[in-house]
């Protein structure tokens, strides 16, 4: 593909996706229409349907883009528990409005999916070196994911109050227990 296809798919993708999130902030989101997401957008139908089967693989499309841009990050140069801690609150931080629709549509179940792919895809990284049994790191990698998701929500509610570093910290103390 063409860069300038590539740059042009890049901006339906964007303002589909922008257009969803304003949409999110007004109305429920199942009450969003196919319609109205095109039309705020300014784009085709077919462009949509090019791009996305449902509304929710929208969703999910900025959620693969962020796990595997802090996945990139973490990974591009060795960083100990604490820097990664504190990339990954970052990272949510930065797209707390995001977070936010997704709590309050009652969708965190996208995140939790993606969350317990990706995350299980970076410990297994993070902690290859780690003498645990197979079934056993499964466990543990199953446990620091969903702790973590948990933590990320009760954050969330407590509308990102604690800075990064307090937030890694608490995570870091909690995986030394």
């Amino acid at each position: 593909m063409s860069t300038r296809k590539n740059s042009e798919n890049f901006v339906v993708r964007e303002s589909i996706f922008s257009a969803l999130m304003q949409l999110m902030e007004k109305k429920a989101f199942d009450a969003i229409t196919i319609t109205e997401i095109t039309s705020r957008a300014g784009v085709s139908r077919m462009a949509y349907y090019r791009n996305y089967k449902d509304k929710k693989e929208i969703l999910l499309a900025y959620l693969d883009e962020l796990f595997e841009n802090y996945w990139k990050h973490i990974s591009a140069k060795p960083q100990d528990d604490f820097q990664s801690a504190c990339l990954y609150f970052n990272y949510f931080r930065e797209n707390r409005i995001f977070l936010t629709r997704l709590f309050n549509a009652g969708l965190m179940q996208l995140i939790l999916d993606r969350h317990d792919l990706y995350l299980n895809t970076i410990f297994q990284d993070l902690y290859k070196t780690v003498c645990l049994e197979t079934i056993e790191k499964k466990y543990v990698i199953a446990f620091l994911s969903g702790g973590l998701f948990k933590i990320l929500i009760n954050w969330t509610e407590n509308e990102m109050m604690e800075s990064n570093e307090t937030m890694a910290k608490i995570v870091c103390d909690l995986m030394k227990l």
